[in-house]
């Protein structure tokens, strides 16, 4: 019986029956009282009588009548007075005697028996007996009820007077101790009813206390401690009932939390990819079944790479294999971008040929698997996966959990791997900026020779034609190396308020160009921004340099225009050309770095634009014009208060004039 429920239901019950059983004996009680009361009345009764009965008697001997007319008047006065009293005298006795109230005797109808102690009932008999041998012999003594003999009944009324008044004397005598008996017997009982409810009363709050109180005392206290974020405290659990089990799922639910904590806290912690999945199979165990965990990433051939594994909190040297995606549960779950349970690994592998990666997991003793996408630059860029030895062992709960830490799991597997990915060029740009240094000394003697070669007028046509060619190709490796010293190394920005259309109103070699539409209106009504004059500069020459020259001569021109909705803390500018649509795939790959549809081009100049927009706070779509061409849409954040309110730079000053290579050192071409 550990039902708390069960035990508070018993305990009312008890109290009930407690409160019923004293109501009961409470009316009982008055009951009793009522009628030793009638019987304390009707023994006072008795003994008026029987000395009434005595004085009329005296009464009349002394006062006997000398004449028929005072006989007449005793006989109609003493002697209906003699009859009312024996009749009353003989059913007090008969009453007494029976242990029986007749109604005649009570002020309720019907009978109403009663007990009397043994003693009491044979005085009772006892004197019932000499009653009645008594009234027969003043029956006798009055004779004809017409003319009684008043006279004889009054000498043996006298006579037996005394005898009469002792044996009502002494049997009221015991009348009075047998109810004064059992109303201390009453009374005694009632107050060990009392004191038995005190003490049962006593009882059931201390079990109340110790049962109820105490135990949710503590809870609170776990709850509160809990809530000052000590997810590691425990309470103890010391009754096996609903506050115990309550206890027990809050012990529960902060273990997961506590749990949940160390596992956010070691993934915020990971650096890199196994950092993050090390954190995973020493942390997760705790909250769900895990046996194996590991991790695939999606390739630039479009296969899945098992990257790394642990088993249990140990690294699983695996095979780096690869796996086709198409067709596979591991597409299903990249494109629903949700967990997909794999309740029975190995039936599952053999329903498809293409589930390889399943029979694989099927080898290492996974039973039951969970995949979880990973999100990353990309949409989709891997598949985390969560095995257990155990069959049916990810159940509704373990899911429901898993289903909520999927988006996080997501999140900081892709922030791994674009940190890595950062990481990666960032030492790609640090030894890109050497080899471009070591390049470049060399490569400038290398021109200057070109140079001189190119300008020898002794030399033939032909050779001054090759000069020529050789410099024009060094001129542009000098370019190229450039614009990869710019990508490569960091972004040091040199913030003031800039007010747009003067930034965009001034830039050189596109004033005059009838196919530039520049909305003045609108860039004038739009507020200062923060940012750096020469690499926006940049930016915009890139930009209307690229857009120029895709829109070639198609008449719908190139037009820029800038807005700022209702309550945003940003400008939005677009930049729209005419010209050929691009394609789904030029479109993806706009802003990777070397990508270019140019023949003479780096692939660099867009990724650069995007990186100094980025820098900014500021975000660069380029999306399929509705009518041909391209669209630009460039977003940059409003100046604060607390930038430098340095006026802008005044049109022709040095600090307005980009650097050489800030307008791409790419020729002009179409829009990449």
């Amino acid at each position: 019986m550990h039902s708390l429920k069960t035990q508070i239901i018993l305990a009312l019950l008890f109290l009930t029956l407690l409160f019923s059983g004293a109501v009961v004996f409470a009316m009982l009680t008055v009951e009793r009282q009522r009628q030793d009361d009638w019987l304390s009345r009707l023994g006072g009764e008795l003994q008026v009588l029987q000395q009434h009965l005595g004085m009329q008697a005296m009464n009349y001997k002394e006062n006997a009548p000398r004449d028929y007319p005072t006989y007449y008047r005793d006989t109609r006065l003493y002697y209906q007075d003699l009859l009312h009293a024996r009749q009353r005298i003989g059913a007090i006795l008969a009453a007494f005697a029976e242990q029986r109230l007749p109604p005649q005797l009570q002020s309720h109808h019907g009978s109403a028996e009663f007990s009397l102690a043994p003693v009491t009932a044979e005085r009772a008999q006892e004197l019932l007996a000499l009653w009645r041998a008594f009234d027969a012999t003043l029956q006798e003594k009055l004779g004809d009820p017409k003319e009684p003999r008043l006279e004889w009944a009054s000498e043996w009324i006298l006579a037996q007077h005394e005898t009469l008044a002792e044996e009502v004397g002494a049997f009221l005598e015991s009348l009075e101790h047998d109810l004064e008996g059992r109303a201390d017997a009453a009374l005694l009982f009632g107050r060990v009813i009392l004191l038995t409810g005190i003490v049962l009363m006593l009882g059931l709050l201390g079990w109340f206390y110790a049962k109820v109180l105490r135990p949710l005392g503590l809870a609170v206290q776990g709850f509160r401690q809990v809530a000052r974020g000590d997810f590691s405290h425990r309470v103890p659990v010391h009754e096996k009932n609903e506050i115990g089990w309550l206890v027990s799922t809050l012990n529960l639910a902060t273990g997961r939390l506590d749990a949940l904590l160390r596992l956010l806290t070691a993934l915020q912690r990971s650096t890199d990819l196994d950092g993050a999945l090390q954190a995973v199979a020493h942390n997760l165990p705790d909250l769900v079944p895990l046996d194996w965990v590991g991790i695939l990433l999606l390739g630039a051939d479009g296969r899945m790479r098992l990257e790394r594994a642990y088993r249990g909190t140990e690294p699983d040297d695996i095979r780096q294999e690869t796996f086709a995606l198409e067709g596979t549960l591991l597409q299903e779950c990249l494109r629903s971008n949700v967990p997909v349970h794999i309740a029975d690994v190995a039936g599952t592998a053999r329903l498809d040929s293409r589930y390889r990666f399943l029979g694989v997991l099927e080898r290492l003793g996974g039973r039951d698997a969970v995949f979880m996408p990973v999100m990353g630059n990309e949409p989709r860029v891997g598949v985390l996966v969560l095995a257990s030895r155990s069959p049916n062992a990810y159940g509704s709960e373990p899911l429901d959990l898993l289903n909520n830490l999927s988006t996080l799991f997501s999140a900081t597997f892709g922030r791994t791997l674009e940190l890595a990915e950062n990481s990666r060029l960032a030492a790609i740009g640090q030894f890109t900026s050497g080899i471009v240094h070591e390049i470049r000394t060399p490569l400038a003697t290398i021109g200057m020779a070109l140079q001189h070669l190119a300008g020898l007028s002794e030399l033939p046509t032909n050779s001054q034609r090759r000069a020529a060619l050789a410099l024009a190709e060094s001129q542009r490796l000098e370019r190229i190396l450039e614009d990869i010293l710019m990508y490569a190394r960091p972004l040091a920005l040199k913030r003031q308020t800039i007010a747009l259309d003067e930034l965009l109103m001034q830039l050189p070699a596109f004033g005059d160009d009838p196919r530039l539409h520049i909305d003045e209106d609108a860039l004038r009504a739009l507020p200062a921004i923060a940012g750096d004059w020469d690499r926006l500069t940049q930016v915009w020459i890139n930009l209307l340099k690229n857009a120029l020259e895709a829109n070639g001569d198609d008449p719908h021109g190139v037009r820029l225009a800038g807005h700022r909705g209702p309550g945003e803390e940003r400008v939005t500018l677009t930049l729209v050309n005419g010209g050929p649509l691009l394609s789904e795939e030029q479109l993806d790959r706009v802003f990777e770095p070397f990508y270019t549809t140019k023949s003479g081009g780096t692939g660099l100049g867009l990724p650069i634009v995007k990186r100094i927009v980025q820098a900014h706070g500021g975000t660069i779509e380029i999306s399929a014009n509705s009518g041909g061409g391209a669209r630009v849409t460039l977003t940059l954040p409003l100046a604060q208060q607390e930038e430098d309110t340095a006026p802008n730079p005044p049109q022709g000053s040095s600090e307005a004039s980009p650097p050489a290579q800030a307008a791409s050192s790419e020729p002009p071409a179409r829009l990449r």
